[in-house]
């Protein structure tokens, strides 16, 4: 229907009283489409109810846990050495590089002898005068045994002649007594202690002659062992001074991981304490504690460790991550870490029960990176929060949103 045209050749003033009219009945018609709306809005349920806090939980499991001291060591030879002098020279020579193998005695630095050579030969030279002078008095003492015996002799003729009364006294004391007296001295006492003094002074001689062979032999260092040169530290020209090493020598025949241990830890460990190293590749091995040193460093509050290596292709200097057990239950009530909310020195664990969280007390046990052990009012299958624990206290209302049966 088209009205348009009727309307059109009406009146001015009835056009406008018809455009109102329209107008009011649009706005009517509008009004009752919206009240009718709200009215059913508010005769719907509530579309949100209060369910409380969003949990997740995990089942309680009864499973075999083992706790863990972990720290990172490195792999080092069981026999190092530190080549270093005993003596200050300069170093004329070094015969092997990082990596060279080398063999027991083998010459592997060679230091300035000038100096020691010639302390040797005059040592040598010391030791040649006084075994010339211990020789010269050996002799003496020879001839004066030899001049004793005549001179007893012709002591014993004088005193039968002064007996006979075929000498008079005086002639008895100057001929025959006092040169058996004097020959006397001179075998017994005064030659004698030529010789001990040549022979003492023969013992210094070969005493400086051995330190000088020594201090001349310090002039080479050689290998203590069969081995690799895995550091050199001088080279030649260098001056090499006592304790400062020069090389550094390793057997690779043994290898050994040393971890240093803090001291608040080390009482948990003993000799044969079993441990598990993890290498770089992945690798895992399974080992021991095989010795604890006795010393700790005061420095860092800690103990070195011990432990042997088995695997092939380990080389000196690698890092591992070692595990110490100290501690393994095959049958232990378990719940994750998260599940545990610590209050005051005290540990509690949520479950939930007629839609709210109820807090319960738990004692813990042995405990690794993931789970713990617990002892207290639980059994397994039950299920404790894992979820928003701060939020959490006893008696709050909790939905749960997603439960496992496995953490």
């Amino acid at each position: 229907m088209n009205l348009l045209p009727k309307i059109v050749g009406l009146s001015v003033p009835v056009r406008k009283m018809i455009k109102v009219s329209l107008i009011i009945v649009l706005l009517t018609v509008l009004a009752l489409l919206v009240g009718s709306k709200v009215v059913a809005l508010r005769r719907l349920p509530p579309l949100i109810q209060e369910t409380g806090l969003p949990v997740e939980t995990v089942a309680v499991s009864v499973g075999s846990i083992m706790e863990c001291l972990d720290y990172t060591g490195t792999v080092e030879s069981a026999h190092r050495a530190s080549l270093s002098p005993r003596i200050m020279a300069g170093i004329r020579t070094v015969t092997v590089k990082e990596g060279d193998r080398v063999t027991r005695g083998q010459v592997l630095v060679v230091l300035d002898d000038k100096e020691l050579k010639d302390r040797l030969n005059q040592a040598a030279a010391a030791v040649e005068q006084a075994r010339a002078a211990l020789e010269q008095a050996e002799g003496s003492l020879s001839v004066s045994r030899a001049n004793l015996e005549k001179a007893t002799i012709n002591y014993k003729r004088g005193k039968e002649l002064l007996a006979a009364g075929a000498i008079p006294p005086s002639v008895f004391e100057n001929q025959y007594e006092l040169p058996y007296l004097q020959a006397k001295e001179s075998a017994e006492r005064i030659v004698p202690a030529q010789v001990e003094a040549a022979r003492a002074q023969l013992a210094q001689a070969e005493a400086g002659l051995a330190l000088a062979k020594s201090a001349y032999e310090d002039a080479i260092i050689r290998a203590p062992f069969d081995g690799v040169v895995t550091a050199v530290h001088s080279y030649p020209g260098d001056l090499a001074v006592p304790g400062k090493p020069i090389l550094t020598l390793d057997d690779p025949g043994k290898m050994v991981v040393r971890v240093k241990v803090a001291e608040v830890d080390l009482p948990l460990l003993k000799v044969g304490q079993k441990a598990t190293l993890r290498y770089p590749s992945g690798q895992e091995t399974a080992s021991q504690v095989s010795r604890i040193y006795p010393a700790e460093d005061p420095l860092t509050r800690s103990t070195i460790v011990e432990l042997p290596v088995s695997s092939p292709g380990v080389k000196p200097g690698m890092s591992v991550e070692v595990s110490f057990v100290v501690g393994r239950n095959e049958r232990a009530l378990l719940v994750p870490r998260r599940a545990v909310k610590m209050e005051q020195g005290r540990a509690w664990v949520f479950i939930v029960k007629s839609g709210r969280a109820v807090q319960v007390p738990v004692t813990l046990g042995l405990k690794n990176k993931t789970h713990c052990e617990v002892k207290g009012d639980l059994k397994p299958g039950d299920q404790v929060v894992v979820s928003d624990l701060t939020r959490l206290y006893d008696g709050r209302r909790v939905f749960v949103y997603q439960e496992r049966r496995k953490s």
